[in-house]
């Protein structure tokens, strides 16, 4: 359970982690749902190079880690922070396109909180 400080922590860091998931649903659904019929049309291959592959990689790995995140803090912290890994990774050291931090840093901040607050639900005394 946890209490005081970390409870308002808790639910600022769910409520973005929210408007996060929102904000990457709005934006990469769409452009999934409109891929894959294109893919099983055959007119377009699946992946619109590695830059597509990265991306959809790191909203599946987002989703799955914020849906865990409600459940198993620690697990859905470290599952975000991989997503931004993998996200800003590629893009940085290829490209070294600093524009992937705008995707990036969020899922730092929000797999970070995650996991502060398991740290300190860890360490409290009972």
């Amino acid at each position: 359970m946890i209490l005081g400080k970390n409870k308002i922590l808790l639910i600022t860091t769910m409520i973005f982690s929210t408007l996060l998931a929102l904000f990457f649903a709005l934006a990469f659904v769409p452009k999934l749902v409109d891929e894959y019929l294109q893919a099983i049309a055959g007119t377009k291959p699946i992946f619109g190079g590695w830059e597509g592959l990265v991306m959809e990689l790191t909203f599946y790995l987002f989703m799955i880690g914020y849906l865990f995140s409600w459940w198993k803090k620690c697990t859905g912290g470290i599952i975000i922070l991989l997503a931004a890994v993998v996200q800003m990774g590629p893009f940085l050291i290829i490209e070294q396109n600093l524009g992937s931090l705008i995707f990036g840093l969020p899922l730092l901040i929000s797999g970070g909180l995650l996991l502060f607050l398991c740290r300190a639900q860890a360490k409290r005394p009972d």
